[in-house]
């Protein structure tokens, strides 16, 4: 059976203070927060790998590639914990953000979440978790409402992706 790709509906449009709300949150983890750029679409890019969401991936890869993330670390992604080109706090950022988006029962187990911790620091960490759940959270939506995804152009703006 072939796959529909029509949007259903335009979020903005349809729940504006929701969406507005979502941008504000968006704006605040970007912009309150101690996470890096980089690292922030490093592991947005894994939750969208996760979630199977290409709208979002599309439009986090062109941003990611915008700032300098080397192609092949990109297509390494999926197989971060054998290759050699992830430090030691992107390992442990990408290992939160993988128990994060794929939630097994009892969640995030201690040790994960103390290495992150260790190496991030206790805001980064927090930074990270917020910086998951709304990726993970836009994600979600983009898939449920078949949205069209975005462009280097409108993006890093995850809400680019929900217009």
């Amino acid at each position: 059976m072939p796959v529909n790709f029509r949007q259903r509906v335009m979020v903005s449009t349809a729940t504006p203070r929701t969406y507005e709300a979502l941008t504000a949150l968006e704006d605040s983890v970007r912009w309150d927060t101690a996470l890096d750029d980089r690292l922030r679409l490093l592991t947005a890019l894994r939750a969208v790998q996760l979630a199977r969401c290409a709208r979002t991936w599309s439009a986090q890869l062109e941003v990611a590639l915008a700032l300098g993330e080397r192609p092949e670390r990109l297509r390494e992604l999926s197989a971060w914990r054998t290759s050699v080109l992830f430090a030691p706090e992107e390992r442990a950022a990408l290992a939160l953000t993988e128990s994060l988006t794929v939630l097994e029962t009892g969640g995030v187990p201690d040790e994960l979440y103390d290495e992150a911790e260790r190496l991030l620091g206790t805001r980064g960490v927090i930074a990270l978790v917020m910086s998951i759940a709304l990726t993970n959270a836009v994600a979600r939506i983009a898939v449920g409402v078949r949205a069209p995804g975005a462009t280097a152009e409108t993006a890093p703006s995850l809400q680019a992706v929900l217009r």
